[in-house]
């Protein structure tokens, strides 16, 4: 005959049953036995389903012994562990009969009258809330599985829009390489937004919430952002050192921040975390400038000024060079390694192996004008070549810092405004390379540029002698651009 160790006999029926250990009863709302039924009349198949189960749960208590100091479960992971456990436990026993389910579901309800017994409380009293969030489980895993039916979202028993907003950047993350500067942006719009709205669902949002939030961020001073200690404030404390001083956030700024919370709200509502329209619709800033705008090239008089007397640091100074014979972006390059200075034959070259997309990821030939970094002593492949600039802002790279560098340096010299920035060099080196005749296409591949889909599909790429070719032809004239 069976063992009886993790089942008894109930009824016509049998349930499982297993002693909670004394140490992790506070986890289990102070049960110290476990029961539920097993949805089948057989011994032998309900001491297999026993003993599975069995198994499940000393893993369970195992878990949670790693976690000494877990505090006592919120009535809402009371709810959710307790719904989980039903789904579970039916599709873990074969439920093929009606009878059987509805035996499972009758032995949970035993199983916890009992409990409100065992507590001192009447039929005709209120439950405890741990206790109340277990009836409801099972009264809406009832509905799922015994009576076809849906059940209605209970409020109380949602997680918070923090942890739907991670569920969301957890599934935006997925198949994308490593962390980029983008899900860094992200995880700042989702963290300002949960201290705003606390430990609210994201169903509860309104319009008006998402509007008051609105008109706080935008008259947030962009300044807010070079505190170092801005991961750990919460958004008042934000919105009081920085509300309404200095230059706001920009449109752009404050559009991303919105498109973001519009996202995960749409993406809960798929789920059914959220329901009616979004409240995040519409809350934008118009922003008047262009992206003809942006990013214009420097003229001759202007890097005359920036390069004559050069810069006082000599890390900018050189990366500057670097990008003007390149045309590669400021945080590639204040990012290189030693080992990123490779050779192939007679040719030196840039591997940027790391970058947003797989157009990014390229080798940039190194112009014969910057023949003295080969020069430079070099040390392990993985120091930074411009050790100088130090991982800053909400990315944590290297080129925010040389960013900061350069805006100075640029001010000093009587260069102002935003079109006017590093990011100007690659409008400098396109232009030349246009003006000389070379294929989109092939500037392209050296810039790291998404190409059209005949190019991208068809062609094997250019060749590094090739590369090295387009890149001699870049070419300033008598400017002076030895460090």
């Amino acid at each position: 005959m069976p063992s009886y160790k993790f089942m008894k006999k109930r009824g016509r029926g049998f349930a499982f049953q297993i002693a909670v250990p004394k140490d992790l009863r506070q986890q289990y709302n102070g049960r110290t036995v476990i029961q539920s039924g097993l949805g089948t009349r057989d011994e032998d198949i309900a001491q297999a389903a026993a003993l599975e189960l069995a198994g499940i749960y000393k893993k369970e208590f195992v878990d949670l012994r790693k976690k000494p100091d877990q505090s006592r479960m919120s009535v809402r992971e009371i709810y959710q562990k307790a719904r989980e456990g039903f789904k579970r436990h039916i599709e873990e026993t074969d439920t093929s009969r009606l009878e059987e389910l509805t035996d499972i579901f009758t032995g949970q309800e035993a199983d916890l009258e009992a409990r409100a017994e065992k507590q001192g409380i009447g039929v005709d009293d209120p439950l405890t809330p741990e206790l109340q969030a277990e009836v409801d489980a099972l009264s809406d895993s009832r509905k799922e599985f015994l009576e076809d039916e849906e059940a209605k979202p209970r409020e109380e028993y949602e997680p918070p829009f923090k942890d739907v907003a991670d569920e969301w950047i957890k599934d935006w993350k997925k198949g994308r390489e490593k962390k980029t500067n983008t899900s860094v942006q992200y995880e700042s719009t989702i963290r300002m937004f949960a201290s705003f709205w606390g430990d609210k669902t994201i169903r509860k949002i309104r319009q008006q919430d998402a509007a008051e939030f609105f008109d706080k961020l935008r008259h947030i001073s962009g300044t807010y952002k070079s505190n170092p200690d801005i991961k750990t404030m919460t958004f008042s404390e934000i919105h009081k050192m920085y509300g309404g001083k200095g230059n706001p956030l920009s449109p752009p700024t404050v559009n991303r921040h919105m498109n973001v919370l519009f996202t995960v709200w749409k993406w809960a509502k798929m789920r059914g975390k959220a329901s009616g329209d979004n409240p995040f619709e519409g809350l934008r800033l118009k922003d008047k400038r262009t992206r003809k705008e942006h990013f214009i090239a420097f003229t001759n008089d202007e890097l005359e000024a920036l390069l004559s007397p050069p810069p006082k640091k000599k890390a900018l100074h050189e990366i500057f060079l670097v990008g003007m014979y390149s045309g590669m972006r400021i945080n590639e390059i204040a990012s290189l390694t030693w080992g990123q200075l490779k050779q192939d034959g007679k040719i030196w070259y840039f591997d940027i192996g790391e970058a947003k997309t797989k157009a990014g990821r390229r080798v940039v030939p190194v112009h014969s004008k910057l023949s003295w970094l080969l020069d430079k002593k070099r040390h392990k492949p993985t120091d930074q070549i411009w050790p100088q600039f130090k991982p800053k802002g909400p990315g944590e790279k290297p080129g925010e810092h040389a960013s900061r560098f350069f805006g100075n340096h640029k001010r000093s010299r009587g260069i102002v405004g935003r079109q006017k920035s590093f990011h100007s060099l690659r409008s400098n080196v396109t232009t030349q390379l246009e003006n000389k005749g070379v294929p989109l296409n092939e500037w392209q591949d050296i810039f790291g540029h998404e190409k059209s889909f005949t190019y991208a599909t068809y062609s094997h790429g250019l060749t590094l002698q090739r590369k090295a070719e387009i890149v001699e032809l870049i070419d300033y004239g008598d400017l002076s651009t030895t460090p």
